[in-house]
C-alpha cells in the first residue's frame, strides 16, 4: 500500500504541474494581440478541471461501490486503480493542451524552458 501511495503522490504532482503550466501559459497571454481568447480558455479550463475532479471522484466511488459487493478488500485497490487511471488520462489530455498552445503563449515565446514542467 505504501508503494501505491508514493505512485499516487507522484501522479498528483505531475497532474498539478501540467495544470499549473497550462494556467501560466494562459496567464502570460497570447503572442498575437488579436488572440485575446486566452482569458476565456483559462476560465473554461478552470471550470472543466473542477468538473473533472467531481466526475473522477464520483466515478471511482461508484466503481468501488459496485465492486465492494464482491470483495470488501478489493474496494480500496479498485478505487486506487480507478483514481490512478483517470488521473493519468487527465495528465495526457493536459499535456496535449500544453503542446498545442505553447506556440501561441507569450510564456514560451522567450525561452522554451519556460514551457517545461517544473
Amino acid at each position: 500500500m505504501k508503494q501505491m501511495a508514493i505512485v499516487a503522490d507522484e501522479t498528483d504532482k505531475r497532474l498539478n504541474a501540467i495544470y499549473g503550466l497550462v494556467i501560466k501559459m494562459f496567464d502570460a497571454g497570447a503572442v498575437d494581440p488579436l488572440s485575446a481568447f486566452f482569458y476565456d480558455k483559462k476560465k473554461d479550463l478552470v471550470a472543466a478541471e473542477r468538473a473533472w475532479v467531481k466526475f473522477r471522484d464520483a466515478q471511482c466511488a461508484a466503481e468501488a461501490g459496485m465492486l465492494s459487493q464482491a470483495s470488501a478488500s478489493g474496494t480500496v485497490v479498485a478505487t486506487g486503480d480507478c483514481l490512478m487511471k483517470m488521473t493519468r488520462e487527465r495528465i495526457a489530455y493536459l499535456e496535449q493542451v500544453a503542446s498545442s498552445i505553447k506556440v501561441d503563449s507569450k510564456l514560451c515565446e522567450k525561452a522554451a524552458s519556460a514551457c517545461q514542467i517544473e
